[in-house]
């Protein structure tokens, strides 16, 4: 479908030489005064998909051993990279310490780029780009976590969101669903408000949560659904969802877990490797 397909920057070597390095030394900036949120696992150095599925698992485990019913959100945002908005960008670039010649640098970076299409030799007028980091450059998936970097940082929330780029999910627990159902649904309000404020927009469709009982007496049945919305449209209950790659069940079955445990394995033996 053509609704499916996405710009890709062309970018010479001296640019992508020249990103790297401004890659690098935002990298060193961000670490030194520990800026990222610590649970965006997203094109970060020793983070990934299964330290992520490893933390939300470890925190599902930790609930039911507690005796606490527990529901995974998961939030779907449509095109976050293509629909970013380069004034918002910049804002929080200042607020974090980027500012004067650098801030003026990528000010100058994310503007003035122009975009066609060509089909059979034929192409499309250029249009310029007003929104979205380039696709398929060196520093684009770097400003674009400091851009998603607030949303872990939320008040009051009943978690901390699970972060993977713009993958956004969060675990939330309680004695009783009554009360797992409040906390829920406030919490489900402030992301959906920030997501708002931040101008991007949530794929409603595709967002869903899970739910897990802490025991078999307090079995979950089909019908057992929590009344979760955003803005009036209700969120699908699913009994399994693919989460970084692994699939994650409500009665998180062994194999599940299994497939978690190897690929730790994996990950830590090629570290010792290197």
């Amino acid at each position: 479908m053509v609704n499916n397909y996405r710009p890709i920057s062309l970018l010479s070597i001296f640019s992508k030489t020249f990103e790297s390095i401004i890659s690098s030394r935002l990298t060193i900036f961000l670490t030194k005064y520990h800026i990222l949120y610590d649970y965006q696992f997203g094109f970060r150095r020793n983070h990934s998909t299964t330290l992520a599925v490893m933390d939300s698992v470890d925190e599902i485990l930790n609930h039911l051993e507690d005796k606490l019913f527990v529901v995974g959100i998961f939030f779907d945002l449509a095109k976050a990279f293509d629909t970013l908005n380069h004034s918002l960008l910049l804002d929080k670039l200042y607020c974090y310490g980027i500012r004067g010649q650098m801030w003026n640098w990528f000010q100058s970076y994310l503007t003035g780029r122009t975009q066609y299409v060509s089909i059979n030799g034929v192409s499309s007028s250029p249009l310029s780009i007003d929104f979205g980091v380039p696709q398929g450059s060196v520093l684009g998936p770097l400003l674009f976590l400091i851009f998603i970097n607030d949303i872990g940082r939320i008040p009051g929330l009943g978690g901390k969101p699970k972060l993977f780029a713009d993958d956004t999910n969060l675990f939330i627990s309680s004695h009783s669903l009554s009360d797992l159902e409040i906390k829920s649904q406030l919490s489900i309000n402030a992301i959906a408000n920030w997501i708002l404020s931040n101008r991007l927009t949530l794929n409603i469709d595709k967002t869903c949560y899970v739910l897990v009982s802490p025991s078999r007496r307090c079995h979950i049945t089909s019908t057992t659904n929590l009344n979760l919305h955003i803005h009036n449209y209700p969120i699908n209950r699913v009994t399994s969802i693919k989460y970084f790659g692994v699939y994650l069940d409500e009665d998180l079955n062994c194999p599940y877990i299994l497939v978690i445990f190897v690929s730790i394995c994996v990950d830590l033996l090629a570290f010792f490797i290197d």
